[in-house]
């Protein structure tokens, strides 16, 4: 079990609208990184409140470094749970079933970061 705790100064959350007027959401991501560890959490434009299935509503990719290189890790399962969702940011977590029987888990609480625009 790798437990991992995301916070608002080590993770970034981003929503991705495909228009520059900010009408049409196409993705929201929380991405996560300490040079160990990799993480990002892609959602689709109607997340709200709940928990969602990985995989189901929720894209994953995982990855460690070792020895210099990047690994990815395949999520076989788990899922998210959010507590928060505004204008601010969003609030959660997390448990992702990795191959392997190996576990992360995990909370989240991150600001939007507004400087990440891509149309």
């Amino acid at each position: 079990s790798i437990p991992v705790t995301i916070d608002a100064t080590t993770a970034t959350g981003v929503r991705e609208y495909s228009d520059p007027q900010f009408q049409n959401l196409a993705e929201i991501e929380l991405s996560f990184g300490d040079g160990d560890v990799f993480l990002e959490l892609a959602f689709g434009p109607s997340l709200g409140v709940g928990t969602f299935p990985i995989g189901g509503g929720v894209g994953c990719e995982i990855g460690y470094v070792s020895d210099l290189a990047q690994h990815d890790v395949s999520a076989i399962g788990g899922s998210v749970t959010i507590t928060r969702y505004d204008n601010d940011g969003m609030a959660g977590s997390f448990t992702i079933m990795m191959s392997g029987g190996n576990e992360l888990t995990g909370t989240f609480d991150v600001d939007w970061d507004f400087d990440s625009f891509e149309p």
